[in-house]
């Protein structure tokens, strides 16, 4: 973490909604995969927070944090966050096309006969900072400086209730819009390309189960890649499955 984000700056969401006592504003930064797009609909009313985030005020560096500031971050288990944007955009593809054109500028026009580990190897091991924004460790987002709320993204309804309100954890989780899709079991040893995932995803609707994405050594090289993200949960008193 430090004085300041290199690339997702802190969002000022006005006076924090629903926290009354307090005279100071939220300041939370949209972390890609982690319920961004929803909380930036409730608390701005805008949608897509990497392609909409211009003309929104923002907080630059540390310095400019006031004393009755409430700071926000949700956070997520960072295997499971990895996971969820393999499925989404490496395989659905959704949404995916700046993130395909740098993959080709890398890894050449036959990108997709990569396999998920090679993808990696070139995509996010050597420079995790300049990953795409789905991928990129999310304590690349923080200040240094206390939260004062970090649920984990599973925590969130419950957050919403007790700090927001009733009313806008509503407005808050009647905006989430999840897909729900069946997974299928990869045989033992199996290592496809991005490509054959991403068939059987149009062919049938489904993803590789999690446990048969992700073998050991490619676990091993998330551990290395995402060691702060780890650490800054259990900084918090959560566990982390890399």
């Amino acid at each position: 973490m430090a004085d300041r984000t290199p690339d997702r700056l802190h969002l000022i969401a006005g006076p924090a909604p629903g926290m009354s006592g307090t005279a100071g504003r939220l300041l939370w930064p949209p972390i890609c995969k982690n319920a961004s797009t929803a909380l930036l609909a409730c608390f701005t009313g805008r949608k897509a927070p990497e392609r909409r985030l211009a003309g929104l005020p923002v907080v630059r560096h540390l310095s400019e944090v006031r004393p009755a500031d409430v700071l926000l971050v949700v956070h997520r288990d960072p295997l499971e966050r990895f996971v969820s944007a393999v499925c989404d955009k490496l395989i659905a593809r959704h949404g995916a096309t700046d993130l395909w054109a740098a993959s080709h500028a890398v890894l050449g026009a036959q990108a997709g006969q990569a396999r998920l580990e090679d993808w990696v190897a070139a995509m996010l091991e050597p420079d995790p900072e300049a990953a795409d924004v789905h991928f990129r460790p999310q304590a690349l987002h923080l200040f240094d400086h206390p939260y004062h709320h970090h649920p984990d993204l599973s925590e969130l309804p419950l957050w919403a209730s007790d700090v927001l309100g009733p009313a806008m954890a509503q407005r808050l989780f009647q905006r989430v819009n999840a897909r729900e899709t069946g997974t299928f079991r990869l045989p033992s040893g199996a290592r496809p390309t991005l490509d054959e995932l991403h068939a059987e995803h149009l062919s049938h609707g489904r993803f590789p189960h999690a446990e048969d994405l992700i073998p050991p050594d490619l676990r091993a090289r998330l551990a290395r890649v995402y060691a702060a993200d780890c650490a800054l949960r259990q900084g918090w008193g959560y566990s982390c499955t890399l």
